[in-house]
């Protein structure tokens, strides 16, 4: 299938197939320009932290929305569903019992699953090898009381690094009321899909945490719009600092 935009198509494709046979999809270029700013972005590592697919809409609806002179700039690489049988069962892990988000590698055969299917087409439409990589890359999540980011130490990739995570966690303070600009400092995992973007490919990398259930009636007065504008506002964050 193909998103048809005024001067650029999308392609919503299936690149690989679960561990249980659900297709994993992927939302990219038809044609990647080397001229533009790639965003990249992850939904559903972890099968039971679904609220994140309200963000990922609401970014997508922007994105698709944006007017030509953001499309002549950005564009974006975009696999919503990692994890389709944990999503199913509602459960964190793969039918193989795997946290996909500790199944990462720089080197793609040294990747797991469904993970590995996503790492080989990533790293084969942006061609990591020749190409400087994505401006940003989002990995979304949903597994705590209260919306933060996830971003590396000082020490992991030097000052200049830190300095450019921190310039988006506070820009997206400017747009997201439920983040306010909170982060926690983490090396994480080191097969993680963020470390292994940062470590291996220099990628600013970020996870995006928001509560894994919000109740339709819930003290805050949260609601699914609220979330998808959570996704508007990662966008603006982007336009703002690229």
């Amino acid at each position: 299938q193909v998103l048809e935009l005024k001067n650029q198509d999308y392609s919503l494709s299936i690149i690989g197939e679960s561990v249980a046979g659900r297709d994993l999809y992927s939302i990219y270029p038809v044609k990647m320009d080397a001229n533009k700013k790639t965003i990249l972005m992850f939904g559903r590592h972890h099968g039971d932290e679904g609220t994140a697919n309200w963000i990922i809409e609401g970014f997508l609806n922007a994105f698709l929305r944006a007017d030509n002179s953001f499309h002549e700039k950005f564009q974006l690489v975009l696999y919503p569903m990692i994890n389709p049988d944990g999503a199913e069962d509602r459960v964190r892990y793969n039918r193989n019992g795997r946290d996909l988000n500790r199944s990462w590698s720089g080197r793609v055969d040294k990747s797991f699953d469904e993970a590995k299917i996503v790492n080989h087409h990533m790293q084969k439409i942006l061609n990591l090898k020749n190409n400087k990589g994505p401006v940003i890359a989002l990995d979304m999540h949903g597994s705590f009381e209260k919306d933060f980011i996830y971003r590396v130490k000082k020490r992991f990739k030097g000052e200049e690094f830190y300095l450019k995570q921190q310039d988006f966690i506070d820009t997206l303070s400017l747009f997201d009321k439920w983040q306010k600009g909170r982060a926690k400092k983490s090396n994480g995992h080191a097969k993680m899909a963020r470390i292994v973007l940062v470590d291996k490919f220099s990628i600013n990398a970020l996870t995006h945490e928001t509560p894994r259930d919000i109740r339709i009636n819930n003290r805050q007065q949260r609601t699914i719009q609220e979330l998808k504008e959570q996704g508007h506002a990662l966008l603006e964050s982007i336009i703002r600092l690229y």
